[in-house]
């Protein structure tokens, strides 16, 4: 039976800040995201900084910080437009180019899927700028539809997709909370990267350790 390794993208196939603490919140992704949604929302509501801000605030405590599904729902605003003005970044800017995630998904070509919460236009940018669309565009899941992570119902839809079954699947991810427990629920085996967890199967520090990790247990 063929194994199947679905990645978690941000903080997982690279690192927010070269190696530190790799932390979202203290990305230049974040801070130029959380200017481009104030300034996404100051717009469409012809509000001040100040009041964007304080909408975005009551917006995501309502909707668990599910931003776009919480514009569209109250205010009928499509979550794409949302997505078109706020994640159309350049990755070249803030992710350093790891030449061996190029490598390790030409190794898994046709078994390599991407499970992210960012939007399309974010994960293909990304994916394209580490020359790795063209081996995960038919494997590619993204945080657009109602359903995200880290609800298990994600993890399920993709093995009904794959055809596979929970213990042939491996999660990898460097979020305990979204890669690893709702993956473990419905069967599947787990990598947590860089970060402590008692729940994941496999830890390892980095993706670049990973392709070691498959190869001493028998999984390439």
């Amino acid at each position: 039976m063929k194994n199947y390794f679905i990645f978690d993208l941000d903080g997982t196939l690279y690192r927010f800040d070269d190696g530190k603490s790799n932390s979202f919140r203290n990305s230049g992704i974040f801070t130029e995201l959380t200017r481009n949604r104030l300034s996404f929302v100051a717009k469409k509501f012809n509000l001040s900084l100040e009041e964007s801000e304080s909408l975005l605030y009551e917006i995501d405590k309502e909707f668990n910080d599910e931003t776009s599904i919480g514009l569209e729902k109250k205010y009928d605003i499509d979550r794409y437009e949302y997505f078109e003005n706020v994640w159309s970044m350049n990755p070249a800017d803030y992710i350093k180019r790891n030449d061996s995630v190029k490598n390790l998904f030409d190794i898994l070509n046709g078994r390599a899927v991407i499970l992210t919460s960012a939007p399309r236009i974010w994960a293909e940018s990304v994916l394209r700028y580490f020359d790795i669309y063209d081996n995960v565009r038919n494997f590619l899941f993204t945080g657009e539809p109602d359903l995200r992570k880290p609800n298990p119902d994600v993890f399920r839809s993709i093995i009904k997709y794959l055809n596979a079954r929970p213990e042939n699947v491996y999660s990898i991810g460097d979020q305990e909370y979204s890669d690893i427990i709702p993956a473990k629920i419905v069967g599947m085996k787990t990598i947590i990267i860089g970060s402590e967890s008692e729940e994941a199967h496999y830890k390892i520090r980095t993706i670049d350790e990973l392709k070691d990790l498959l190869l001493r247990e028998g999984l390439l």
